[in-house]
């Protein structure tokens, strides 16, 4: 028998494999052996192996024995295990980067929503824009407050954002972002007037600067708003009130002048008077109130010097007087 001189057993079972002789010679059919099959030589060494059992024939077709075909798979095995061994760790590592790129997606939604958090909260406004072409990716809350405008708006037309600045600021502000764009400067930061819809201006502070592909290629534009339109109201308020500090030392020390000329002309309007009392007493009239309403200009402009409303501001009339 077959199995008396082949000794094959099922490598997982270790249970002895059948040869399909018979069944070979009974259905004059092709048989092959089961999967996972072994063969044992005489001195213990285990080979796997797959074998085929085929009838043979004589001339007139009749059965008359079995060829049995073993084939050594043993380095088609150890081929087949180091594929599924590369394919295993293969697959871990993917198992592995899809842990990661899922963990950096989580942490980038969570980043992409701390700035959500603080572009809405924040008074400045937040933008990106792409370039070649020009086209607004982000817009924050604020900047729809200060341009007046909906994000919409930015978004669906780029140049929402350039045509609401004062054409005055203009050129100014389009040669600080050519700059950048050019590689000519590493940030641009302007001062402009905004004009709204509404017929309002507002003053803003605007800073950005150029993100670059792997290639160094300027590919975007980010940057801050902020409206300053108090500050400048204030800094102007404060260039009249120097301005009027000024011109109050000026008129202090102009009325002053004015009243060490006027004393003399007063008291010798008056010592003539009392020594010709009735001779030019028309001219004296005339000379006094003049130099009344001379002495009434000083006091008002002592009165602004110092700062203060207080008195009656009177029409001097000076042409009359002359």
């Amino acid at each position: 028998r077959a199995t008396d001189v082949m000794h094959i057993v099922n490598e997982e079972t270790r249970e002895p494999a059948v040869i399909p002789v018979e069944s070979v010679l009974a259905s004059g059919e092709i048989h092959g052996l089961a999967n996972h099959t072994v063969l044992i030589a005489r001195d213990g060494t285990e080979r796997p192996i797959a074998d085929s059992a085929a009838p043979i024939r004589d001339r007139r077709g009749t059965v008359i024995g079995v060829v049995l075909v073993f084939r050594d798979v043993t380095d088609e095995r150890r081929a087949q295990l180091e594929i599924e061994l590369i394919n295993a760790s293969l697959e871990q590592r993917v198992r592995e980067r899809t842990a990661e790129l899922e963990q950096s997606s989580r942490a980038l939604r969570d980043s992409e929503e701390r700035f959500r958090q603080l572009a809405e909260q924040s008074s400045e406004g937040f933008w990106f824009v792409e370039v070649n072409p020009t086209r607004v990716l982000y817009v924050s809350p604020a900047i729809e407050r200060i341009w007046g405008q909906p994000a919409e708006r930015f978004y669906r037309d780029s140049g929402t954002w350039f045509t609401a600045i004062q054409p005055d600021d203009q050129p100014r502000v389009h040669a600080a972002l050519e700059a950048v764009i050019q590689g000519q400067s590493p940030r641009f930061e302007t001062e402009y007037r905004v004009a709204r819809s509404d017929g309002s201006t507002r003053w803003v502070w605007e800073s950005g600067i150029p993100i670059r592909n792997e290639a160094g290629d300027i590919v975007r534009l980010c940057g801050v708003v902020r409206d300053i339109t108090e500050k400048k109201q204030s800094e102007g308020q404060l260039l009249r009130a120097q301005r009027l500090e000024s011109i109050g030392t000026l008129a202090s020390g102009v009325a002053h002048d004015l009243n060490n000329m006027l004393a003399p002309i007063m008291m010798s309007a008056e010592l003539i008077r009392l020594e010709f009392p009735d001779k030019a007493s028309t001219y004296l009239d005339m000379i006094q109130g003049g130099a009344q309403r001379g002495a009434d200009l000083v006091k008002q402009l002592l009165t602004f010097a110092k700062g203060g409303a207080e008195g009656e501001f009177l029409p001097l009339g000076c042409a009359s007087g002359m």
